[in-house]
């Protein structure tokens, strides 16, 4: 499986809220069984990570293994204080290893939960660290965008624009189609949150 699909980006992807009273019926029919399900995949994450977590408490892996168990427990975690402990064991020993793979899932998984955290300045910090090491396709227009959604959430417009676009530029070259509709639709949605409503259709109606 490529990693990009392996990797847990954070997009403000968002589709507006349909009002169609059709919907809404369709919508409360189902969610008592989409809330048991999701329950569901909760519950299984949890055993997952707990069951990684003893994995690599007990030790005596080898560095390649240790290395993906970290990964697997951070993938398996909701709770960013414990993605942020082992995101940070995962960079040290990435970098012990010489492993621009691991090294940039430690940064961005990091990242991730330093923004979950609203630690923005420091989220920032690991996404361009992930995104230097980023050479792989579909990697750095994917961490674009997470930088461009940071600025968007600190309301730095200029910035926040700014990486949104090279992200779309990047993107599209690579033909990258799941990754480029976040990119558009969360730029749509910022300019619309900066009243620019002309530029928000107009990315809004690419992302589709």
């Amino acid at each position: 499986m490529n990693i990009i699909a392996r990797i847990k980006f954070m997009p403000i992807y968002k589709k507006p809220l349909l009002q169609h009273h059709a919907f809404i019926k369709k919508a409360c029919y189902t969610m008592g069984f989409f809330l048991l399900f999701c329950s569901g995949i909760y519950s299984q994450k949890q055993l997952n990570f707990d069951s990684l977590e003893l994995v690599y408490i007990k030790g005596g892996q080898k560095e390649q293994d240790k290395l993906e168990i970290l990964k697997n427990i951070i993938e398996n975690s909701n709770d960013p204080d414990k993605i942020l402990a082992y995101s940070d064991a995962l960079i040290t020993i990435a970098k012990a290893a010489d492993s621009a793979r691991y090294l940039f899932v430690g940064y961005l998984q990091r990242g991730n939960a330093q923004r979950i955290k609203s630690d923005l300045d420091h989220a920032l910090n690991s996404y361009f660290d992930a995104a230097k090491i980023a050479t792989r396709k579909g990697l750095v227009g994917a961490t674009y965008v997470s930088i461009a959604d940071v600025y968007s959430i600190m309301n730095n417009h200029p910035n926040a624009v700014d990486y949104y676009k090279k992200a779309i530029t990047i993107l599209k070259e690579e033909k990258d189609s799941t990754n480029m509709a976040a990119a558009l639709y969360n730029l749509g949605d910022h300019y619309l949150r900066n009243n620019e409503l002309d530029s928000a259709l107009v990315y809004t109606k690419e992302a589709g």
